[in-house]
C-alpha cells in the first residue's frame, strides 16, 4: 500500500482520522493548503468541488483553513499509529475480501484459446479484481476503481497516438493519459 510505504520519507507525514473520531471540521470542505518553497510566494487554499475549484489567497482564508488543518491533525492518530491502522486495514481487507460474487469478464482481446488473457471483475464497490484466466483459483490483484480507470485510460491512450483529448469516464471524471 503506497501510504504505508511513505513512512521513510521525511517530507511526508501520513495521519489517519478514523471514523471513530466522529464529526470533525474536515467534513464540511475538501481543501488543500498549497505552500511554496519561495518565502515570497504566499500560501494558497484550494477548495475542490464536484464541478469546480476555487483558490483562496486572502490571509484570513489561509489562517482559517490552517486552523482547521491543525484541528484535524490533533484529532487524527499519530503517524506511527496511522501506519499501524493502515496495515491492519490492509491485512483485514485481504483476509476478508469475498470475491464469490465477483462477475468476471474476459478481455475482448483474448486469444481464441483463452491463453494470454486476464479476467476482470468490476462489480464490487470501489475495488477492481484482476486474475489470470488460466488460473482462476490463483491469486487476484486488487486495485482501487480509480487506479483501474487511470490504467485503462493509459492503455487506451497508447493504442491511439492521436488520442490527446481528455476523455470523461462513466462517473463524470476526466481521465488524462500520461504522456
Amino acid at each position: 500500500m503506497i501510504l504505508i510505504d511513505t513512512s521513510p520519507l521525511a517530507h511526508v507525514k501520513v495521519q489517519v482520522l478514523p471514523m471513530s473520531a466522529g464529526p470533525h471540521a474536515g467534513l464540511k470542505d475538501q481543501f488543500v493548503i498549497l505552500d511554496f518553497p519561495d518565502p515570497n510566494d504566499r500560501s494558497v487554499v484550494y477548495l475542490g468541488t464536484a464541478t469546480d475549484g476555487l483558490y483562496l489567497e486572502e490571509t484570513h482564508h489561509i489562517d482559517r483553513y490552517s486552523l482547521v488543518f491543525q484541528h484535524l491533525c490533533a484529532a487524527a492518530l499519530s503517524v506511527d499509529a496511522s501506519i499501524d491502522h493502515l496495515s491492519i486495514m490492509l491485512t483485514n481487507r485481504e483476509a476478508t475480501m469475498d470475491l464469490s460474487q465477483a462477475e468476471w469478464r474476459k478481455s475482448a482481446r483474448s486469444s481464441g484459446d483463452g491463453n494470454d488473457c486476464v479476467e476482470v471483475a468490476t462489480n464490487m464497490p470501489g475495488i477492481v479484481a484482476v486474475r489470470d484466466s488460466k488460473d482462476p483459483a490463483g491469486p487476484n490483484l486488487l486495485v482501487t476503481a480509480l487506479a483501474w480507470r487511470f490504467f485503462i485510460g493509459g492503455v487506451k491512450a497508447k493504442e491511439s497516438a492521436l488520442d490527446v483529448v481528455p476523455r470523461e469516464d462513466h462517473e463524470g471524471g476526466t481521465i488524462r493519459p500520461a504522456r
